[in-house]
C-alpha cells in the first residue's frame, strides 16, 4: 500500500508531464514565441521565393530583348538586297521629319530617296498613257485607276530601260531610309528596355523562316524553362502564403 507521501508525488509527477497522457506524447507548444518564430521563418521563406521569382522575371524581360533584336537584325540583314523596301512606316511609332532632324544618317538617305524618286516621276511622265491616267485620277471620273496604274509599270519595267533603271534606283534608296529607320527604333526600343513590334513590318513566312533558326529556337528553349520554373516557384509560394497542402 502506497504511503501518502508517495501518492502525492506521484499526483506532480502526473500534472507536470500533462495528466495520464500517452507514453512518449508530448503536448503542442503553443508558446507565443513559437508561433512568432514559425510566422518569421514562413515570411523568410517567401521572401526567398518571391526573389527567385523576381530574378527568373528579369531573366525573361532580358532575353525576350534578346530575341526580339534577334528577330529583327535577322530580317534587316535578310532585307538589305531585296527589291521591295521593308515597310517600317506602317508602325507608325515615329514622326519621319523629326528623325531627319535629330539623326543626320536618316536625313541623308531621306534625301537621297526623294531625289531618286523624282526622277522616278519624271520619267514616268514621259509616258503618254500614264499622262492620260494621272489627268483622270485628278479629274476623278474614276474608280478603278489603281490598277491601270499598275499596268502600266509593269509594261515600262519590261519595256522602258530608262524607268526599270529608276525605279530600281528609287526602290533601293527607299529601302536604305527604312533599314536605317528601323535600326534606329531597335536601338532606341534596347536602350529603353521595350520590345520593337514586329506586326505589320515581318511577313508571317519570313517570321516563320527566322524562328525556324537554331539560334533562335535555342533562345525559345531557354524561355520555356525558365518561364517553367517560374510557374513551378509561384504555386510553391501561393501555396505557402495560404497554408494549402503541397500537391
Amino acid at each position: 500500500m502506497k504511503t501518502l507521501p508517495g501518492i502525492i508525488t506521484l499526483a506532480v509527477l502526473v500534472l507536470t508531464l500533462g495528466g495520464p497522457a500517452q507514453a512518449g506524447s508530448k503536448s503542442p507548444d503553443k508558446s507565443p514565441h513559437k508561433k512568432e518564430h514559425s510566422e518569421a521563418t514562413k515570411e523568410k521563406q517567401m521572401d526567398s521565393l518571391q526573389k527567385k521569382i523576381d530574378v527568373m522575371a528579369e531573366d525573361l524581360r532580358l532575353l525576350d530583348l534578346r530575341m526580339n533584336k534577334f528577330v529583327y537584325e535577322t530580317y534587316l540583314e535578310y532585307m538589305k538586297d531585296r527589291f521591295n523596301p521593308i515597310p517600317i512606316t506602317k508602325l507608325k511609332t515615329f514622326d519621319l521629319e523629326k528623325l531627319c532632324d535629330t539623326v543626320p544618317e536618316i536625313a541623308r538617305l531621306n534625301s537621297e530617296y526623294k531625289a531618286a524618286d523624282e526622277k522616278t516621276k519624271a520619267v514616268l511622265m514621259k509616258d503618254p498613257d500614264y499622262q492620260a491616267l494621272q489627268k483622270r485620277k485628278k479629274a476623278g471620273d474614276f474608280p478603278g485607276y489603281s490598277v491601270e496604274f499598275s499596268q502600266i509599270y509593269s509594261r515600262l519595267m519590261d519595256n522602258d530601260a530608262e524607268y526599270r533603271d529608276a525605279r530600281l534606283m528609287t526602290s533601293a534608296a527607299l529601302n536604305a531610309r527604312n533599314i536605317a529607320i528601323a535600326r534606329y527604333l531597335l536601338n532606341d526600343c534596347q536602350r529603353r528596355g521595350d520590345v520593337m513590334p514586329t506586326s505589320g513590318v515581318i511577313t508571317k513566312n519570313e517570321m516563320q523562316f527566322i524562328t525556324d533558326l537554331q539560334a533562335y529556337k535555342n533562345m525559345a528553349q531557354d524561355r520555356w524553362l525558365i518561364n517553367t520554373i517560374m510557374s513551378g516557384v509561384k504555386t510553391e509560394l501561393v501555396n505557402m502564403k495560404y497554408e494549402m497542402p503541397a500537391q
